[in-house]
């Protein structure tokens, strides 16, 4: 869900999480299936983890109350522009990423350097190959391409990679691995 998935996660629509949102699923899965990737990778799908749930509910119902009407094609993730409310840009996320580290006080000696999104990728890489969790499953979480003799052999049961990322979730909160609540408005500011 990082890098150039990462572009391909901010054109999510809110129809894509939506069901798994209904049903309460912990953690949600993520399908999407971006149209470059269709012949080799097909879908892709990344989990996301019980606090991220909450604070994905927040701001949902945060667009809700700022008078935004939200859909299901709408953009799951928005930046608002002269033009309205559109999907956000890579720029704003990054900003949006290094804002929201400073206001909750990450990093502020600045000894790990700039926060931004691919080091949120490579903290996620490294908790999981940490706890166990097999390349080739990192590779397809990150959205990476699975080598064909691999892909053969293996199938993708959401419910299995369900399983390994609940199992590692509380290694994936980089705030000492503890459950936190947020308030979006402290760190929207």
């Amino acid at each position: 869900f990082f890098k150039n998935a990462k572009h391909k996660a901010l054109e999510l629509k809110v129809g894509d999480i939506q069901r798994e949102l209904e049903l309460g699923n912990v953690p949600l899965a993520i399908n999407f299936l971006p149209k470059k990737d269709r012949e080799t990778i097909k879908e892709r799908i990344t989990f996301l983890a019980s606090d991220g749930i909450e604070i994905l509910k927040q701001y949902l119902e945060w667009r809700k109350k700022k008078g935004e009407v939200v859909t299901e094609e709408s953009p799951l993730f928005v930046g608002r522009t002269k033009r309205g409310v559109r999907s956000i840009t890579s720029l704003r996320f990054n900003q949006t990423i290094k804002r929201a580290a400073k206001k909750a006080g990450l990093n502020e000696d600045n000894k790990y350097g700039t926060m931004r999104t691919h080091g949120l990728r490579k903290f996620f890489i490294t908790q999981l190959t940490n706890h166990g969790v097999e390349d080739k499953i990192i590779n397809f979480f990150i959205c990476h391409k699975i080598p064909d003799i691999d892909r053969v052999y293996w199938s993708r049961r959401v419910e299995q990679l369900r399983k390994i990322y609940e199992e590692r979730q509380q290694y994936l909160n980089p705030i000492n691995g503890k459950k936190h609540t947020f308030d979006l408005k402290k760190l929207k500011g």
